[in-house]
């Protein structure tokens, strides 16, 4: 009677035994996996990997496959730092990761906005250029515009006074023709008349140099 007791125990402990190693049997078993299409758990962007998953409908496996970094979107914000939209072309930033994608430029010259009510016109003189002193709307950098160079007196009758201001030229007989390398007459003082022998200087050697390029251009 004990030993058929100790027979039937045993033969309990065997189903048991069994009973809980067949799902473990199960799992291990190889077996061709029948995944399903892939779901995007995370979508990708240009500072992180996205994660996609499949699953075996057989076995209830899972597989998990990242998505590569994407570009940085179109849409970039133009940031200028510590610089000017007037001189520098600012700098393109993703909106999405905060990267700096492209280094911006120097504006040369500077592109101002002109303020129209702190727009000053200064009239050209004998002895003084004439401009508009024009107020960036933007940056407030007061520049000048549309400057009228000024091309000194005018003494006719060489009696040493200005025929369209009245103020005294600096010498009797002082230059009347405007001078062909800056467009003005040298007469306002004497560093003005050295100024404008200068450019004579430079006018005369430079046409020098050009009538002996032409008779013997195998020196040139």
């Amino acid at each position: 009677m004990k030993r058929s007791y100790k027979i039937l125990s045993l033969l309990l402990c065997l189903v048991l035994l069994f009973a809980c190693a067949a799902p473990a049997l199960a799992e291990v078993a190889p077996h061709p996996h029948e995944w399903s299409e892939y779901e995007t758990v995370r979508e990708a962007t240009c500072y992180a990997q996205g994660l996609k998953v499949r699953t075996c409908g057989v076995c209830g496996a899972t597989e998990y496959e990242t998505v590569p970094l994407t570009d940085h979107p179109d849409d970039y914000q133009i940031v200028y730092g510590a610089h000017s939209p007037c001189n520098y072309t600012g700098d393109k930033v993703c909106r999405v990761c905060g990267k700096t994608v492209e280094q911006g430029t120097q504006r040369v010259p500077a592109v101002h906005t002109p303020d129209p009510a702190q727009k000053k016109t200064v009239p050209v003189t004998c002895t003084s250029d004439g401009y508009d002193e024009i107020v960036c709307a933007v940056c407030g950098t007061t520049y000048r515009d549309n400057v009228v160079k000024t091309h000194g007196h005018v003494d006719e009758n060489e009696d040493a006074v200005c025929d369209r201001c009245g103020k005294s030229v600096a010498y009797p007989g002082s230059p009347k023709e405007v001078c062909p390398v800056c467009g003005r007459v040298h007469n306002l003082n004497l560093w003005d008349r050295l100024v404008g022998f200068g450019h004579t200087l430079w006018l005369f050697w430079n046409n020098i140099y050009v009538k002996l390029q032409e008779a013997f251009p195998a020196l040139f």
